[in-house]
């Protein structure tokens, strides 16, 4: 059995508020994961309980499994990853380069919000999204923000194609 302990936990600027302990065994801990993963049978858009659709797009609804998006590396792990769930690879898909730098398909609407989402709202919000380099980009006289910029300028003028091998 695994625990949590019980203690203290501080939210913001709110009071501490009391957390008890926890008991869950291995199969509960995987059964968790297998269905958090979309990996249940009609879990991939919320489960079968919830509408879920076993090619995803039957009710309309985006499948959970695509909220972060599916990463796509090596080069077609995401039609797997989407067949694992019972789902296809359909319209209305982008693949991005997006979460760790790495190619994920997301639904093409949610590309807009998710960019303007991770864009750095300010200085200290953009160092700390990059802390392992922030005395690098302190030490470059340059913005944050300028210096995303130039990745995304530098990335967009070399992908202009699915990743491959030979490049």
């Amino acid at each position: 059995m695994a625990s949590v302990g019980a203690g203290s936990l501080a939210i913001g600027s709110r009071a501490a508020q009391e957390v008890k302990a926890v008991r869950v065994g291995r199969k509960q801990v995987l059964g968790y994961r297998v269905a958090a993963h979309g990996l249940a049978d009609g879990a991939a858009n919320g489960g079968a309980a919830n509408g879920g659709a076993a090619n995803g797009a039957a009710n309309g609804a985006v499948p959970a499994v695509l909220e972060l998006g599916v990463q796509d590396t090596p080069a077609g792990s995401g039609r797997l990853a989407f067949a694992a769930r019972g789902l296809e690879l359909g319209d209305g898909l982008a693949l991005a380069w997006t979460v760790r730098g790495a190619p994920h398909w997301h639904p093409a609407p949610a590309l807009w919000p998710l960019a303007q989402a991770l864009w750095p709202r300010s200085s200290t919000d953009g160092l700390a999204k990059v802390s392992w380099e922030r005395s690098r980009v302190l030490q470059s006289g340059v913005t944050i923000q300028e210096a995303l910029a130039t990745v995304v300028d530098a990335l967009r003028a070399v992908v202009v194609a699915r990743p491959s091998r030979a490049r």
